[in-house]
């Protein structure tokens, strides 16, 4: 595993009512997040902002099932951020490490993205209408959607993975490095557009 992912997850805490999260600056080393406000959509169609993303909730996912979340991050990037507009208006600023998923099924980041290209959005595919960079040192977040087995396995390990030296969240992916879940299930949709998680975001990076 990446050792900036290792290092990243043994830092994570556990806080009350709220998805486990990793609190702090992260300095641009992660680099595939979005910013404070933008919009996940729930299992039910409403959408709710990122940083209020909690343990119980159901997030969609671009293969239309629905999983919670088993890791919140949160810190600000001083790297390129950009500013990516479909054809419809949707629009979201992410960093530029930042997962999407094309038409075809592809994981793209932020800095690679082009007018004309075909994302998968909450409405079906749309074209890429602008592609801009923003200015950068925004609050950003991510998160990593995981099998409810492997959030009940989390949920009861907490005192073996600290024992064993580990996060809860690094512990179970060392036995299960996608937490229950393939490829296409680690997926959401920001501001309705189909997006990775951060185990997409840091399987690209490796």
């Amino acid at each position: 595993m990446n050792k900036i992912l290792l290092a990243m997850l043994m830092s994570i805490v556990s806080i009350t009512a709220s998805a486990r999260e990793w609190e702090g600056n992260n300095n641009g080393r992660y680099g595939g997040c979005v910013v404070e406000g933008t919009l996940v959509t729930m299992k039910n169609g409403t959408q709710k902002p990122i940083e209020k993303i909690v343990e119980q909730d159901r997030i969609l996912t671009n293969t239309q099932e629905d999983f919670s979340p088993l890791l919140r991050i949160r810190g600000s990037e001083n790297i390129p951020l950009y500013r990516v507009k479909m054809s419809s208006g949707k629009a979201v600023v992410a960093t530029e490490g930042h997962p999407f998923i094309t038409e075809a099924g592809l994981t793209l980041v932020s800095k690679e993205l082009k007018p004309g290209l075909v994302l998968q959005t909450i409405d079906g595919p749309e074209e890429v209408d602008s592609v801009n960079l923003v200015s950068p040192g925004k609050v950003v977040y991510n998160i990593i959607v995981a099998s409810d087995e492997a959030i009940s396995k989390a949920q009861r390990s907490d005192v073996e993975a600290r024992n064993a030296g580990f996060s809860t969240v690094e512990y179970q992916r060392r036995m299960d490095p996608f937490l229950g879940l393939s490829s296409a299930q680690h997926t959401y949709y920001i501001n309705g557009i189909a997006s990775g998680d951060l185990v997409i975001q840091q399987s690209i990076k490796n």
